[in-house]
This record gives C-alpha cells, sequence and structure tokens, in this order.
C-alpha cells in the first residue's frame, strides 16, 4: 500500500458536444484517499455540461528528500544540502559507496554507459562545486546513525536477542 502524495487525474471527451478533453488534476496525500476521490464531475468548457469524470491515482515520488520506492514512505537516512536538493542513502552500505564516490578525486569508470548506479547520480552530487556541502550531509547522516544505534531502546533490544541467543 503507497503512503506517499498520489495524483489523481482523470480526462475526457464531452458526451453531448463531443468538446475535448475534459481534464481534472489534484495531488492528495494517500491518506486522504477514500473510493468516493475516484468519481467526480467535470464541466465543459464548450457547452457548459456537467459529465462524470473517473479518476486515476498515480504515484508521486518525493526524489528530493528520498522516498522508499514500494510504498513511498520517507527515508531516515536524508539530509537536505541545498534547497529542494538532499542526499538519502537506503541503508549503511549505499550510504558508504556514497561517501567513497564523492571523496574521490579522480572518478574512474568501469562499465560502459549509464549501467552504473553513479552515472545515474544528479550533476550537483558529482560536481566538485558541491563536494564539500555533500560531503558534510553525509557526516551528518552518519553522525545520526551511531546515536540511533546507541539509543537505549536499540542496545536493550540487541541485548534481549544476545540473551536469546
Amino acid at each position: 500500500m503507497w503512503h506517499g502524495k498520489v495524483r489523481l487525474h482523470g480526462r475526457r471527451v464531452c458526451g453531448y458536444c463531443g468538446a475535448r478533453w475534459l481534464r481534472h488534476d489534484i495531488i492528495r496525500h494517500a491518506s486522504e484517499l477514500t473510493s468516493a476521490c475516484f468519481d467526480t464531475t467535470v464541466d465543459c468548457h464548450a457547452c457548459g455540461r456537467r459529465m462524470p469524470l473517473k479518476l486515476q491515482a498515480l504515484r508521486i515520488r518525493d526524489d528530493a528528500m528520498g522516498c522508499e520506492p514500494v510504498f513511498g514512505l520517507s527515508l531516515a537516512l536524508a539530509e537536505p544540502v541545498m534547497p529542494g536538493k538532499s542526499v538519502w542513502a537506503y541503508n549503511r552500505a549505499h550510504l558508504a559507496e556514497l561517501k567513497v564516490y564523492i571523496a574521490a578525486q579522480l572518478r574512474e569508470r568501469r562499465q560502459a554507459g549509464s549501467a552504473s548506479y553513479f552515472s545515474r547520480l544528479p550533476t550537483w552530487i558529482k560536481s566538485a562545486r558541491n563536494r564539500a556541502k555533500v560531503m558534510k550531509a553525509i557526516a551528518k547522516i552518519e553522525r545520526g546513525m551511531a546515536v540511533a544505534s546507541h539509543s537505549p531502546a536499540v542496545l536493550s533490544a540487541s541485548l534481549c536477542a544476545a540473551c536469546r541467543g
């Protein structure tokens, strides 16, 4: 089940005058959706008649702050770098690989074309001009992970698991 933002979109031809396209677009959070959201009416701009319209839900991924691709949940390992731009990672290994790549002074291509993860990174992340800002954000994420791994709840859970093992 998707937990992020959803774009409700519908279009149709007017059934009375044949005017093309009667459209309706709205953006909602998935938690706000009910079955009534998918049936609406739209006024024809040519003849003024009101026509029923079925809406389809399309997932909206918020890649600016990191969005988990299956459920649309925001990622815990995310840190803003500049307005509208952030660094995010799925897990520790992903963050470590990103850190090594960003810190490298010379980046050699080992695969052809756009087959690698790094070739698909946004240009602003790969830019030497933003290297210090990106590395600072990665360091902040790492500090947050270190604090979280030493929190009492995490420690007590790991101790309980050790006692059971």
